[in-house]
Protein backbone atom coordinates (compact mmCIF):
# COMPACT_ATOMS: atom_id res chain seq x y z
CA UNK A 1 0.00 0.00 0.00
CA UNK A 2 3.08 2.59 1.05
CA UNK A 3 4.49 1.81 -2.64
CA UNK A 4 1.65 2.24 -4.38
CA UNK A 5 0.81 5.78 -2.47
CA UNK A 6 4.63 6.65 -3.43
CA UNK A 7 4.28 5.54 -7.01
CA UNK A 8 1.57 7.66 -7.32
CA UNK A 9 2.82 11.04 -5.27
CA UNK A 10 5.89 10.01 -7.73
CA UNK A 11 4.10 9.85 -11.08
CA UNK A 12 1.28 12.44 -11.03
CA UNK A 13 4.20 15.15 -10.98
CA UNK A 14 5.74 13.69 -14.10
CA UNK A 15 2.44 13.25 -15.97
CA UNK A 16 1.57 17.07 -15.01
CA UNK A 17 5.34 17.99 -16.57
CA UNK A 18 5.00 15.81 -19.82
CA UNK A 19 1.63 17.06 -19.94
CA UNK A 20 2.33 20.63 -19.79
CA UNK A 21 5.40 20.53 -21.88
CA UNK A 22 3.29 18.83 -24.73
CA UNK A 23 0.74 21.84 -24.34
CA UNK A 24 2.91 24.62 -24.87
CA UNK A 25 4.52 22.81 -27.66
CA UNK A 26 0.68 22.70 -29.57
CA UNK A 27 0.18 26.03 -27.91
CA UNK A 28 -1.30 28.47 -31.10
CA UNK A 29 0.19 31.92 -30.59
CA UNK A 30 -2.92 33.72 -30.87
CA UNK A 31 -4.87 31.64 -28.56
CA UNK A 32 -2.40 31.11 -25.83
CA UNK A 33 -2.42 32.27 -22.39
CA UNK A 34 1.53 31.55 -21.65
CA UNK A 35 3.13 34.35 -23.79
CA UNK A 36 4.34 32.03 -26.29
CA UNK A 37 5.19 33.48 -29.55
CA UNK A 38 6.16 32.15 -33.06
CA UNK A 39 9.56 33.70 -32.10
CA UNK A 40 10.30 31.76 -29.25
CA UNK A 41 9.34 28.59 -31.54
CA UNK A 42 11.81 29.57 -33.92
CA UNK A 43 14.24 30.02 -31.57
CA UNK A 44 13.97 26.92 -29.67
CA UNK A 45 13.91 24.68 -32.60
CA UNK A 46 17.31 26.46 -33.82
CA UNK A 47 18.61 25.22 -29.98
CA UNK A 48 17.61 22.04 -30.70
CA UNK A 49 19.09 21.95 -33.86
CA UNK A 50 22.76 22.80 -33.09
CA UNK A 51 22.88 21.55 -29.86
CA UNK A 52 22.77 17.89 -27.64
CA UNK A 53 20.41 17.13 -25.68
CA UNK A 54 22.71 17.22 -22.72
CA UNK A 55 23.56 20.94 -23.47
CA UNK A 56 21.87 23.93 -21.52
CA UNK A 57 21.11 27.15 -22.74
CA UNK A 58 20.58 30.68 -20.95
CA UNK A 59 17.88 33.37 -21.74
CA UNK A 60 18.18 36.56 -21.12
CA UNK A 61 15.16 37.72 -20.45
CA UNK A 62 11.17 35.95 -20.01
CA UNK A 63 11.01 33.24 -22.79
CA UNK A 64 11.02 30.50 -20.76
CA UNK A 65 8.83 28.65 -23.69
CA UNK A 66 12.30 28.72 -25.62
CA UNK A 67 13.49 25.85 -23.33
CA UNK A 68 10.51 23.85 -23.71
CA UNK A 69 10.70 24.03 -28.10
CA UNK A 70 14.56 23.72 -27.61
CA UNK A 71 13.74 20.65 -25.37
CA UNK A 72 17.17 21.64 -23.62
CA UNK A 73 17.62 22.49 -19.73
CA UNK A 74 18.54 25.98 -18.43
CA UNK A 75 21.54 26.92 -17.58
CA UNK A 76 20.34 28.83 -14.64
CA UNK A 77 17.95 28.76 -11.14
CA UNK A 78 16.70 32.16 -13.26
CA UNK A 79 14.77 30.56 -15.98
CA UNK A 80 13.48 33.77 -16.48
CA UNK A 81 15.89 37.25 -15.08
CA UNK A 82 13.38 39.91 -13.57
CA UNK A 83 15.53 39.16 -10.56
CA UNK A 84 19.01 40.04 -12.09
CA UNK A 85 17.53 42.74 -13.96
CA UNK A 86 14.78 44.67 -11.90
CA UNK A 87 12.40 44.32 -14.45
CA UNK A 88 9.10 43.87 -12.14
CA UNK A 89 6.47 41.44 -13.48
CA UNK A 90 2.81 42.13 -14.12
CA UNK A 91 3.60 46.06 -14.06
CA UNK A 92 2.19 47.21 -16.56
CA UNK A 93 4.20 49.75 -19.28
CA UNK A 94 2.27 52.64 -18.46
CA UNK A 95 2.43 52.31 -14.83
CA UNK A 96 4.41 55.42 -13.65
CA UNK A 97 6.97 53.15 -11.42
CA UNK A 98 7.78 51.65 -15.00
CA UNK A 99 9.25 54.55 -16.26
CA UNK A 100 11.60 54.85 -13.22
CA UNK A 101 14.72 53.00 -12.39
CA UNK A 102 13.78 49.61 -11.26
CA UNK A 103 17.59 49.46 -10.05
CA UNK A 104 16.39 48.84 -6.11
CA UNK A 105 14.34 45.66 -7.59
CA UNK A 106 17.45 44.00 -8.56
CA UNK A 107 18.40 41.69 -5.88
CA UNK A 108 22.30 41.20 -5.40
CA UNK A 109 22.52 38.13 -3.95
CA UNK A 110 20.91 36.94 -6.96
CA UNK A 111 23.99 37.56 -9.17
CA UNK A 112 26.61 35.53 -7.23
CA UNK A 113 24.10 32.18 -7.67
CA UNK A 114 23.85 33.43 -11.38
CA UNK A 115 27.64 33.85 -11.79
CA UNK A 116 27.66 30.17 -10.24
CA UNK A 117 25.19 28.87 -12.58
CA UNK A 118 27.53 29.93 -15.31
CA UNK A 119 30.08 28.33 -13.77
CA UNK A 120 28.38 24.94 -13.00
CA UNK A 121 26.05 24.73 -15.80
CA UNK A 122 28.35 26.35 -19.02
CA UNK A 123 25.57 27.28 -20.94
CA UNK A 124 26.33 26.49 -24.87
CA UNK A 125 23.82 29.28 -25.75
CA UNK A 126 23.13 32.48 -24.23
CA UNK A 127 20.24 33.66 -25.49
CA UNK A 128 19.31 37.65 -25.57
CA UNK A 129 15.87 38.99 -26.19
CA UNK A 130 16.24 42.40 -25.29
CA UNK A 131 17.25 43.43 -28.74
CA UNK A 132 13.49 42.89 -29.88
CA UNK A 133 12.66 44.62 -26.95
CA UNK A 134 10.31 41.28 -25.80
CA UNK A 135 8.46 41.08 -22.60
CA UNK A 136 9.61 44.79 -22.48
CA UNK A 137 13.53 43.54 -21.91
CA UNK A 138 14.45 46.13 -24.27
CA UNK A 139 14.57 48.29 -21.23
CA UNK A 140 17.01 46.34 -19.90
CA UNK A 141 20.59 45.33 -22.28
CA UNK A 142 22.84 43.17 -21.71
CA UNK A 143 25.27 46.42 -21.64
CA UNK A 144 23.31 47.58 -18.89
CA UNK A 145 25.20 47.52 -15.57
CA UNK A 146 23.86 45.38 -13.21
CA UNK A 147 25.06 44.68 -9.20
CA UNK A 148 28.87 44.09 -9.61
CA UNK A 149 28.38 41.99 -12.69
CA UNK A 150 29.45 43.37 -16.53
CA UNK A 151 26.69 41.34 -18.10
CA UNK A 152 27.98 42.36 -21.63
CA UNK A 153 31.72 41.46 -21.01
CA UNK A 154 30.79 38.00 -19.52
CA UNK A 155 29.42 37.36 -22.97
CA UNK A 156 31.88 38.86 -24.72
CA UNK A 157 34.75 37.08 -23.34
CA UNK A 158 32.77 33.73 -23.22
CA UNK A 159 30.46 33.82 -26.45
CA UNK A 160 30.28 34.83 -29.79
CA UNK A 161 27.71 36.13 -31.94
CA UNK A 162 25.77 33.42 -34.02
CA UNK A 163 22.69 34.79 -35.39
CA UNK A 164 19.93 36.91 -34.60
CA UNK A 165 16.07 35.08 -34.91
CA UNK A 166 13.53 38.08 -34.84
CA UNK A 167 15.02 40.18 -32.00
CA UNK A 168 16.93 37.34 -30.28
CA UNK A 169 20.68 37.58 -30.56
CA UNK A 170 22.06 33.60 -30.07
CA UNK A 171 25.34 33.82 -28.79
CA UNK A 172 27.70 30.70 -28.81
CA UNK A 173 29.57 29.81 -26.35
CA UNK A 174 33.25 29.71 -27.54
CA UNK A 175 34.91 28.87 -24.66
CA UNK A 176 34.72 27.15 -20.67
CA UNK A 177 33.39 29.60 -18.26
CA UNK A 178 35.66 30.43 -15.94
CA UNK A 179 34.60 33.73 -13.86
CA UNK A 180 35.32 34.70 -10.23
CA UNK A 181 32.18 34.78 -8.81
CA UNK A 182 30.99 36.34 -5.23
CA UNK A 183 30.40 35.02 -2.04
Amino acid sequence: MIFTIFAILCFIPRVDADFTKSMIKKLSPHAGKLGATPEQKLVGQYIREHTKASDTVLIWGFATSIYVYADREAGSRFSWTDFLSGRIPGLPPWEERRRESTDYYILDECWDWFCQDLLRYQPVYFIDSSPGGHHEYGQYPITKKYSRYDLAGIVKEYYVFEKDIEGYHLYRRKKAIDLACGK
